[in-house]
């Protein structure tokens, strides 16, 4: 492999870059839709003074929240949450702060009383809202927990917005602004976070940011991605002394053999060692131990876990699991290397916090922190750099080996595709010299995120600026107008559940990753076919848009199978009136026709009409016939129809007992 140079590198990146990306704080114009709604509001915790400002009700927590509605407070129709005076933690107490926000969130949003109330956070500036330039990592991390959640709940109005001074009215006309689920508010004017594609120029004197007589330390170095990026270092940036840290060390495996694979590449010295980066004192022992020769002069933060589970599932001991590795050793590393001149400190972070991902509450959280710290670092002129990567094509024994074709399909229909390890490394090069803080190097797919624009799923707010939906023509656009409903209105029942089945079906097909609806039979149980919770969120959203109506978040579980998910649709859709709007009024015959196209044999059996009616067909006057001469049921079958005899009744009575039972069963029969 030839070593790369700065001449070389910048006339690749002359071109556009491919996969590389930017979070950017677009203004948003004066002609962006606001609402004039006065919602009922009650704003939680704080000093009073927001609620002030607001003109809202206010209570101190969530305990006091419950209690108000347990002793018959009307539901409030916007909750805010004031978190303005969360600021002055210290960095080391971030994971505290965050667990405080999850219980909160986790409450409010499985507080069946609430499922219809508007959930926001009111907080101090986050990375780059402040021109101070020193964000308050509990506010990142606030944001990139919302942001996961508001993945969950696509349903659900979850917004954060973030103050760049005191609480005034602005924020109550922040909270107008419809469709932006997060601002910041700045004066007079409003942001939000955009995703822009980085710029494609490296700056004339940029060289690797390596030095070769320096060493170079990478946690998470034993692990697939950290081979990887070891390799490249060495191979493309010159490296030659590394320590690959690890909580196994030497006992990860494989690590003598990578180490002599290294060493081969051209790697003078290659020490694997076993440390625990969330302890301090274990960074602090290993950061005495470099050679003074070659001191430090670059740091790549790989280590991280990940525990995935849906926001309303999470605790704090999970979410200081995620935060261990991850956010306590990215500040270890910060604060014990503040006096040793770094050329590169590179935190490997995570698109989870950008985009928010369904499912990685703590860990989208987690990385919005690494970003933070990045630009907290830029602003005072130290190295930083902040990759917050997309999705990997990693052979299976990383972070993402879990990941399973659904999941994988999951996230290809959402937008987002594999990278190729040897492409990422490309922009890891490229980003190393650009003056920006973070990046994010992802493979979008935009026309696919496009599609489920189509399909009724809301695109992230941050992709606003990439994607556009796609123009429908006009044929196109006709076949696609009719709702579920309209399509269902002048069928039977049994075609109506028939089609309404074969939708959901599809969607079942879809989530779980299966080639067609055909693999999947009405009663099969959803979760023995593979169903988590994850892809329940996903087939409730599919569902929901395909049919227009509203399902609950317990669908899946609820409603074990694609009967059953049917069935309730078919509720939801309310049928039954629809269906006597449109009958006939005034010609027997076509309420007859209209009756028994509506009604199966099996309601007329178990309303028990049908006995009766054969009863009434045959005590009809023999002389009753059709137009062309025949008996009702002749004309129909071609045949005369025969019945048991039945205790006898005159024709009058047979006709008042038809008329109560109609009366009785429409609403269910019809």
């Amino acid at each position: 492999m030839r070593r790369a140079n700065a001449e070389l590198l910048r006339a690749a990146t002359h071109t556009r870059i491919e996969d590389l990306y930017r979070l950017e704080l677009q203004q948003l114009p004066e002609s962006a839709p606001r609402s004039a709604d006065r919602p009922t509001t009650l704003v939680l915790g704080g000093t009073g003074d927001l609620a002030r400002t607001l003109g809202a009700d206010t209570l101190p927590d969530a305990d006091a929240l419950l209690a108000a509605l347990d002793g018959g407070a009307p539901t409030w129709q916007r909750i805010i949450v004031d978190a303005t005076g969360a600021t002055g933690r210290p960095d080391t107490a971030v994971h505290e702060a965050i667990a405080e926000a999850l219980l909160l969130l986790r409450g409010l949003l499985t507080e069946p009383r609430l499922e219809n109330t508007e959930l926001t956070w009111v907080s101090g500036p986050g990375p780059d809202a402040s021109p101070s330039g020193r964000p308050e990592l509990g506010h990142a991390a606030l944001r990139g927990l919302l942001r996961a959640a508001r993945a969950e709940h696509p349903d659900r109005v979850l917004r954060g917005i973030e103050l760049d001074g005191p609480a005034d009215g602005s924020v109550n006309r922040a909270l107008q602004v419809l469709g932006e689920p997060e601002l910041v508010v700045r004066g007079a004017d409003f942001l939000a976070p955009r995703l822009v594609r980085a710029a494609a120029d490296i700056p004339e004197d940029a060289a690797s940011p390596l030095d070769p007589d320096g060493t170079v330390l990478l946690t998470g170095g034993t692990g697939e991605l950290g081979r990887a990026v070891a390799r490249h270092l060495i191979g493309t940036h010159g490296a030659r002394r590394l320590i690959l840290a690890s909580r196994r060390g030497p006992d990860a495996p494989d690590a003598a053999d990578l180490a002599r694979e290294l060493a081969e590449a051209g790697a003078l010295s290659v020490r694997t060692v076993a440390c625990d980066v969330a302890v301090k004192d274990d960074v602090a022992a290993l950061l005495a131990t470099v050679d003074a020769e070659h001191p430090l002069t670059a740091v790549v933060h790989l280590a991280g876990v990940i525990d995935d589970g849906l926001v309303t599932t999470q605790s704090p001991e999970r979410l200081a699991r995620v935060f261990a590795p991850k956010v306590h050793g990215a500040l270890h590393l910060d604060e014990l290397t503040r006096n040793q001149d770094l050329k590169a400190f590179v935190l490997f972070s995570s698109a989870a916090g950008v985009l928010g991902t369904a499912g990685q509450s703590t860990y989208a959280a987690a990385n919005a922190v690494l970003d933070a710290l990045a630009v907290r670092r830029h602003h005072e002129g130290l190295a930083a750099t902040s990759l917050a990567w997309g999705l990997w094509s990693q052979g299976g024994t990383g972070m993402t080996a879990h990941l399973g074709q659904a999941e994988i399909s999951r996230m290809r229909r959402q937008g987002i595709a594999p990278m190729p390890v040897e492409h990422g490394l490309h922009l890891l090069d490229v980003a190393m010299r650009l003056p920006d803080a973070t990046h994010v190097p992802i493979r979008l797919d935009l026309a696919a995120a496009a599609r489920q624009l189509d399909e009724g799923a809301e695109a992230p707010a941050v992709l606003r600026s990439l994607i556009r939906p796609r123009l429908r023509r006009a044929a196109e656009a006709t076949e696609h107008s009719d709702t579920l409903r309209e399509r269902l209105l002048p069928l039977s029942p049994d075609r109506r559940t028939e089609l309404v089945t074969g939708v959901v079906l599809h969607e079942v097909a879809v989530v779980l990753g299966l080639d067609d609806a055909t693999s999947v039979t009405p009663n099969q149980v959803l979760k023995e076919l593979g169903l988590d919770s994850l892809m329940a969120v996903e087939l409730r959203r599919r569902v929901a848009a395909a049919a227009s109506v509203s399902l609950p978040s317990t669908l899946a579980f609820d409603y074990p199978t694609p009967a059953a998910v049917a069935g309730l649709v078919l509720t939801r859709l309310e049928f039954a009136d629809s269906a006597r709007q449109d009958a006939p009024s005034d010609d027997p015959a076509s309420v007859l026709g209209w009756v028994l196209d509506q009604v199966t044999p099996d309601d007329l059996h178990r309303s028990g009409l049908l006995e009766l009616l054969v009863d009434l067909a045959r005590r009809t006057p023999a002389h009753t016939t059709t137009e062309g001469g025949q008996r009702p049921t002749e004309a129909r079958t071609g045949a005369p129809h025969t019945a048991p005899r039945l205790e006898e009744r005159s024709v009058n009575d047979i006709n008042a007992e038809l008329d109560a039972l109609l009366a009785s069963v429409g609403d269910e029969a019809l």
